[in-house]
């Protein structure tokens, strides 16, 4: 059976969706809230003996001419670029909520958890997407339960050289609140040390380690590297 492409027409006979089919197609509704008009006037083939990928081919350059509103870029209803399968796809704000919905609780493989993983290992967030993500974590509150969780997960984890040098460049110059400061002495005093025989001790917070720990340490609560003084 052949192919065609079509388009759904408004009142004033604009475009709001482009698509392509074979039989009645064009005029049966549709799963994805995009249903024909009821003028059956309103309802135009573009192009008629195609093939599927000619009519695949077509629908695609019909929606890229005229632009979707769900990106911005013109007055098509359509929720894909075209072609075969989702290309391009943004999924409205009650499909996120159901998404949502069913991930909550789902224990994820160990498979699925490395091929995540290996995904997003190696990409680079752009300026926008660091600030997007620091404004939606800006004043969230994290669980007990969740710490736990997160420390039980980074246990044993080894960090490269290029993630410590990022680290540093990253918390380099950075200011820290009063409030951050009293957190971190409170959380590195009286912190057993069994690295070395020989122990140094930070002056300024009493925080134990071996000498280039507490230079370390003292580097980055923003005291002097050299407050510390060997006591053992």
């Amino acid at each position: 059976m052949e192919y065609y492409t079509y388009a759904y027409l408004r009142k004033d006979k604009t475009p709001y969706y482009i698509g392509k089919g074979k039989g009645r197609r064009a005029y049966c509704k549709r799963r994805d809230c995009i249903n024909p008009p009821q003028d059956k006037n309103l309802i135009l083939i573009l192009k008629r003996g195609l093939s599927e990928s000619e009519a695949f081919k077509h629908e695609v350059y019909m929606i890229a001419v005229l632009g979707r509103k769900d990106k911005g870029t013109g007055i098509l209803r359509n929720r894909t670029n075209g072609g075969e399968g989702a290309s391009g796809t943004i999924p409205g704000e009650l499909t996120r909520q159901k998404m949502s919905k069913a991930r909550k609780g789902k224990p994820r493989s160990e498979e699925t958890k490395r091929k995540i993983g290996e995904g997003h290992r190696g990409r680079i967030l752009s300026e926008e997407s660091r600030k997007k993500i620091g404004d939606g974590n800006r004043g969230k509150v994290i669980s007990t339960e969740t710490r736990k969780k997160m420390s039980e997960t980074s246990k044993g984890r080894e960090i490269t050289r290029q993630h410590r040098d990022r680290i540093s460049a990253a918390l380099t110059g950075k200011k820290k609140s009063e409030k951050h400061r009293k957190n971190l002495r409170e959380a590195w005093v009286g912190r057993e040390v069994t690295t070395n025989k020989q122990v140094w001790e930070s002056t300024v917070d009493g925080y134990q380690s071996t000498a280039a720990g507490v230079v370390a340490h003292n580097k980055f609560i923003g005291a002097d590297p050299k407050a510390r003084v060997r006591i053992s």
